[in-house]
């Protein structure tokens, strides 16, 4: 019988540390990443800073120089989109979507340090393009496979819509170090329309020398 623990190759017990694994129903996530008042700008809360609730072109690094910025664009075409918007209607599991939390004393460092755009309270790490659709349906960016806009549904429609639970939700939790965001980005990124390769070697770029 072999010895050999396969399991035991893939234990990152410092990642393990920082990533926190939620259950949220649809509703409760939109509401959490700000999906659900249109991601608006807190422009009081750091004295004229614009802090948005979700980064959808989330960054590492400290300074403005050292930015590094390790999203791809959206990409999802509109038959993406409703095909999402179906495995919800039939209560499918979605896969992961993945937030890097920042707290208030880590926004006012980088605003500290001379970075004044592009701030957020919650970064996505994993599910832009998921979320993306989500949020374009729910305002009525786009028709469904039936050819209804979300608006069109009666409310008990659309409340069964918000209660379903398509996504498994984590976290990585507040002064989280960038090279543990990137380590988990990598290895979350297989599902969905791939990233190409030549992306996910740039973000591989990206890893040496991160705290």
């Amino acid at each position: 019988m072999a010895n050999f623990n396969p399991f035991e190759k893939y234990i990152d017990r410092e990642l393990d540390e920082f990533v926190k694994n939620r259950s949220y129903d649809l509703e409760t996530i939109m509401y959490k990443t700000g999906i659900l008042y249109e991601n608006k700008l807190d422009l009081d809360l750091f004295n004229g800073v614009g802090v948005a609730s979700l980064n959808w072109d989330p960054f590492i690094g400290s300074t403005p120089d050292s930015i590094k910025r390790y999203q791809r664009e959206f990409c999802w075409e509109l038959e993406d989109k409703q095909s999402l918007i179906e495995s919800i209607y039939q209560k499918i599991d979605c896969g992961k979507i993945l937030i890097r939390l920042r707290s208030y004393k880590e926004i006012q460092e980088l605003i500290s340090n001379g970075i004044k755009d592009g701030l957020a309270f919650n970064d996505i790490v994993d599910g832009k393009q998921r979320l993306n659709a989500i949020y374009e349906f729910y305002y009525n960016g786009f028709r469904d496979k039936h050819g209804y806009l979300f608006s069109e549904y009666s409310s008990t429609i659309q409340n069964m819509f918000m209660k379903t639970e398509p996504f498994s939700y984590s976290v990585l939790i507040e002064n989280s170090p960038d090279r543990l965001v990137l380590k988990q980005f990598l290895r979350m990124n297989t599902a969905g329309k791939p990233q190409s390769i030549e992306h996910l070697d740039k973000v591989r770029s990206f890893t040496s020398n991160k705290e």
